[in-house]
């Protein structure tokens, strides 16, 4: 680089660099000055953007580094709760949305959690969905049922409803709408089975009951009957045939049916207190207000009864035959089987229904058959139920 002063013009200083060009300045101390102030305004842009840059990655990771929102379940739920003669039901109803496992939520009565495991699902299987229903069985009727999700970081309401007659409120959360549970007029136990009564019989068979089926009865000295059955009357219209001759009973009559340690020839089919059929041809003693009235029971019918008691024990023998025994819906033979068996006080299972076939006589085909309930169940001896 080298300067001049230009010809005629001593002010001013002719300033050529290598690349050829030239720049005119009035000293050489101004284009050092000159110089130094376009690297400075270079500096601090560069620095302005830096800041810049620096600025929009601390955002982007304040932004980034927060949870992302939990996803909720959406769902439309009804509940429900029914009477009835035996049991206070509440229903829930999945009518569209996504679909909860078991383990995801809990569904609350008055503030007591549920499980899910005693829960009745139809419709389908779990996970609960569209179209599916949950059935639970509680003590008493709810003021309250929530349904609670549990399948996050934190809980959440599904639903909430209330017993008519109590406070709506919202309590909060997705989806929440206070519905009042519908209060159903009072249900006529007798409507109720004209509905339900094969849902009702089985429920109850199930639950309380002993099934036995055994494709002969075995020999004389494993195979009896022995005890008592009483039945106390109530009202007119029942009567009972003793030696094929009919004899009319009265109200609060007292009749018992007294087996020998025997092998008579059994038919008794009992249903409810309205129609009891009682058959026994032979090794019975028939009694009707403890005075004796024959040895044959040929037929009998009783309408009505204000008790029943028994004392009666069925006894199948040891000979290997098909043998399928159930004791309150629980499997516990269905094979070809010689084992020896005692039922002792054999009454009706509930809702009061009682079978039982008992042969006189001793080969394959004479089944021996008997549906009802127990106080206790021996086999070979050992007691197997209760």
């Amino acid at each position: 680089m080298a300067g001049k002063s230009m010809k005629n013009k001593p002010d001013w200083y002719e300033v050529k660099v290598s690349s050829g060009f030239r720049f005119f300045c009035t000293s050489e101390t101004d284009f050092r000055r000159d110089n130094s102030d376009a690297v400075s305004e270079i500096v601090g842009a560069i620095l302005l953007i830096g800041l810049v840059v620096l600025g929009v990655a601390i955002i982007a990771v304040f932004i980034f580094s927060q949870p992302m929102p939990e996803e909720i379940p959406d769902l439309d739920l009804v509940i429900s709760n029914v009477s009835t003669p035996s049991a206070e039901k509440i229903y829930i109803q999945h009518n569209g949305g996504d679909a909860l496992f078991k383990a995801d939520f809990i569904v609350y009565t008055d503030g007591t959690p549920l499980d899910n495991d005693d829960a009745t699902i139809s419709g389908g299987n779990w996970p609960f969905s569209l179209g599916e229903t949950l059935e639970f069985n509680v003590t008493s009727a709810p003021e309250n049922v929530r349904v609670i999700y549990t399948g996050g970081e934190s809980a959440a309401i599904l639903k909430s409803a209330y017993q008519s007659g109590t406070s709506d409120v919202d309590t909060g959360g997705p989806d929440v709408v206070p519905t009042a549970i519908p209060t159903p007029d009072p249900v006529d136990p007798e409507e109720y089975l004209e509905e339900h009564y094969v849902e009702y019989f089985l429920e109850q068979l199930e639950n309380s009951s002993i099934y036995l089926s055994r494709a002969e009865r075995g020999a004389n000295t494993y195979a009896y009957m022995e005890g008592t059955l009483e039945v106390r009357i109530n009202g007119s219209g029942s009567y009972i045939v003793v030696e094929e001759v009919p004899i009319a009973l009265s109200d609060n009559d007292l009749v018992e049916i007294i087996f020998d340690k025997d092998r008579p020839n059994v038919l008794i089919y009992l249903v409810g207190d309205k129609g009891w059929t009682i058959t026994v041809d032979n090794h019975v003693t028939v009694k009707i207000n403890n005075i004796d009235v024959g040895n044959e029971l040929t037929e009998s019918w009783f309408v009505r009864y204000k008790s029943f008691t028994s004392t009666l024990n069925l006894a199948v023998g040891n000979d290997a035959h098909w043998t399928r025994l159930i004791i309150n819906n629980v499997t516990i033979l269905d094979e070809i089987n010689s084992d020896y068996f005692v039922f002792y006080n054999i009454t009706p299972a509930e809702p009061t229904l009682m079978t039982l076939i008992f042969p006189d006589t001793r080969g394959l085909g004479d089944r021996v058959l008997f549906v009802g309930l127990a106080d206790r169940v021996t086999q070979n001896g050992v007691q197997i139920y209760p």
